[in-house]
């Protein structure tokens, strides 16, 4: 007889990853490269786990369309090198996710990031052997829907979303389940917002634990 799935999908940037350590000097680069003006530390990790088009406009304004995508390019490619480089993940983030393995769950990662961004990161933590799918951010879509489909392709009978922002809340509101906010992330503003807090990744499998059994 199959056993019913119980599905905890992570966010990526401010959740399993220290985004801090390879992010600013990726984006410092492509400013450098296209003569940009400076930002500081804060304006850079505050576009963390955001969609890049999203915000844009706002971390850069009065930049053409091809631009921006211009930058974009020149951004992920210094994203992929320095992450493969300086990447690593919170300190308790391989014992929590052991344990909720260990309990039974299936682990998914649910990121606004391409796979190949998704793929560099969980291997370079040496984290990647704990999830059984990834889910990166189709065109055109969104978190609410990647969530949805993980949800979908698991076909789980209980799911709880683990992030650091508002999109991460919405997206598991909007698919009926609970999220975890990580005070210990990018935004612990937005996190407390959630429905169960964490102020260390110690503390998630036991979150996750009240919120699958709220579902249930």
């Amino acid at each position: 007889m199959q056993h019913a799935v119980k599905l905890v999908a992570f966010d990526m940037d401010g959740t399993l990853t220290r985004s801090e350590l390879f992010g600013i000097k990726s984006h410092r680069a492509a400013l450098q490269d296209f003569n940009l003006p400076p930002l500081t530390d804060e304006q850079i990790l505050s576009v963390y786990g955001t969609k890049a088009h999203d915000y844009m406009p706002t971390l850069l304004p009065g930049l053409t369309p091809e631009q921006i995508h211009q930058y974009l390019v020149a951004v992920g490619k210094y994203q992929l090198a320095f992450a493969a480089k300086y990447a690593q993940c919170y300190e308790g983030i391989p014992q929590a996710l052991q344990t909720l393995k260990d309990n039974g769950y299936t682990l998914a990662v649910c990121s606004n990031a391409h796979m190949d961004y998704i793929d560099v990161l969980l291997n370079t933590m040496g984290i990647e052997s704990f999830f059984h799918l990834k889910q990166p951010l189709n065109k055109g879509s969104n978190k609410v829907a990647s969530l949805q489909n993980l949800i979908k392709e698991t076909n789980a009978s209980a799911a709880v979303m683990v992030g650091d922002r508002t999109f991460d809340i919405e997206a598991a509101h909007q698919n009926g389940i609970l999220c975890i906010g990580c005070t210990y992330g990018l935004a612990p503003k937005e996190a407390r917002h959630a429905d169960i807090l964490v102020d260390f990744p110690a503390q998630i499998p036991f979150a996750v634990e009240q919120a699958i059994g709220k579902c249930e």
